[in-house]
């Protein structure tokens, strides 16, 4: 099954990198506790058996009940598609902008980036052992892991080992975040992993599953956002 969603041109702002309303800090809720957390990563590092890990009785109005029921829907995605643009600006160097189409499957990924009036700068396609480079002129170059491919490429690089799973709305399996933020929804609004800080400043739905449109990531060498227009999901068998 194939779905698709346009973000709504009018509910978006996009000409600015402050927190949307919905995460102010009068809405954010710290988690109190690293069940929901444990709950994710096992999800994504292929729990067997999540009723193990569920918690016996569960608070409709603790916002990480609805976590949990996001990452267990999300558990089910076997690929998806994002369509928007990745704009960074390294510490003490310029901007840039790149329209970026990613297409993540379980065991493999293509990211192609592109720039003004969708002119190809290159593709990466990569999977757990590989990642190569790929240009215009026909020119092909292979890296160690994708984020050193981007940083010899472009000058600066994005964590995507990490984002892949923070750009869907959860922490990524690899190391337990320092903090993790809901708000007033239960779905993720700030965490902290990897000596990086995620900021979720928008979501949207796609067919009722929350998913982020507005994805801020920094450390102490890039601040960098992404902006989704449209989201497509691929396959959601058991």
């Amino acid at each position: 099954m194939k779905s698709g969603i346009t973000a709504a041109g009018a509910a978006r702002d996009t000409g600015t990198l402050g927190l949307h309303s919905t995460h102010s800090a009068q809405t954010m809720k710290r988690a109190a506790g690293g069940a929901v957390l444990a709950i994710c990563v096992a999800l994504l590092a292929g729990c067997e058996t999540l009723q193990e890990l569920l918690p016996k009785k569960q608070d409709a109005a603790d916002p990480g009940t609805t976590l949990q029921t996001h990452a267990e829907e999300l558990s089910r995605i076997r690929g998806w598609t994002l369509h928007g643009t990745l704009a960074a600006r390294p510490t003490g160097g310029d901007a840039s902008r790149v329209t970026l189409r990613w297409s993540q499957s379980p065991d493999s990924y293509l990211m192609r980036f592109m720039g003004p009036l969708g002119v190809g700068l290159f593709e990466v396609e990569g999977s757990a052992n590989t990642v190569e480079a790929k240009f215009p002129d026909g020119r092909r170059t292979s890296a160690t892991s994708p984020e050193a491919l981007l940083e010899r490429e472009i000058g600066w690089s994005v964590p995507l080992q990490g984002l892949r799973y923070w750009i869907i709305g959860l922490p990524a399996p690899d190391g337990t975040p320092s903090q993790v933020e809901f708000d007033d929804r239960g779905r993720l609004a700030r965490l902290e992993q990897a000596g990086w800080t995620v900021v979720y400043e928008q979501y949207g739905a796609l067919d009722g599953l929350p998913l982020p449109e507005r994805i801020r990531f920094s450390n102490a060498s890039v601040d960098a956002t992404v902006i989704v227009r449209r989201w497509k999901v691929e396959g959601t068998g058991a």
